[in-house]
């Protein structure tokens, strides 16, 4: 699963499976090789290319989510308020 590949990635690096959530990343993958010499980051965002998915930092956890699901917040135009700028 994409989400073991991730955990183990960031494993390398020091992080452990409680810093990490992988739950959305549920994709098969059939087999991951790095040929050369290349960073954590950058098998990270080699495999968010092929399977859709964003890093984000929140609630002291490193959360992968994918991309295109539905927003987890939406604002209405009453939610916001108009402030004057105060400079000329």
């Amino acid at each position: 699963m994409l989400g073991d590949v991730v955990t183990a990635l960031c494993e390398r690096v020091g992080l452990t499976a409680a810093d990490l959530d992988v739950a959305e990343l549920t994709d098969e993958v059939h087999g991951f090789g790095i040929a050369r010499q290349i960073s954590v980051r950058g098998a990270l965002e080699m495999l968010a290319a092929a399977y859709a998915f964003d890093a984000v930092e929140s609630d002291h956890q490193l959360k992968f989510k994918k991309r295109g699901r539905s927003p987890s917040v939406r604002w209405s135009s009453t939610s916001y308020v108009f402030v004057p700028s105060t400079y000329s």
